[in-house]
């Protein structure tokens, strides 16, 4: 939504529920580490994804995740090849701070 245009008063309450909705959804995400988040925070993690490497690896995923979890759409398939590596180096962090 263009935040610039006239909004009424519910429209901006929507919206900011809907930032803030997806924000806490992140974090959430980030601390939890799914092996796949929801799609609507695959959806915005696609706008850091590289591509062509985030989405054929995003749509690998959807071959072992199903399609209800990734669904078929580019920005879906980027934003779980980039969640992948993500969770590469979240559990990469997780195991340097083990004892050896």
């Amino acid at each position: 939504m263009d935040v610039t245009q006239d909004m009424s008063v519910d429209e901006l309450r929507r919206e900011v529920r809907r930032l803030w909705d997806l924000q806490r959804d992140v974090i959430n995400a980030l601390s939890e580490a799914p092996e796949v988040p929801p799609p609507h925070v695959l959806r915005f993690l696609s706008k850091a994804a590289k591509f062509p490497e985030d989405a054929g690896r995003g749509r690998q995923m959807q071959y072992e995740h199903g399609f209800d979890a990734i669904p078929l759409r580019v920005e879906y398939e980027l934003g779980a090849g980039l969640w992948s590596r993500i969770l590469a180096g979240l559990k990469v962090s997780d195991t340097e701070g083990e004892p050896t």
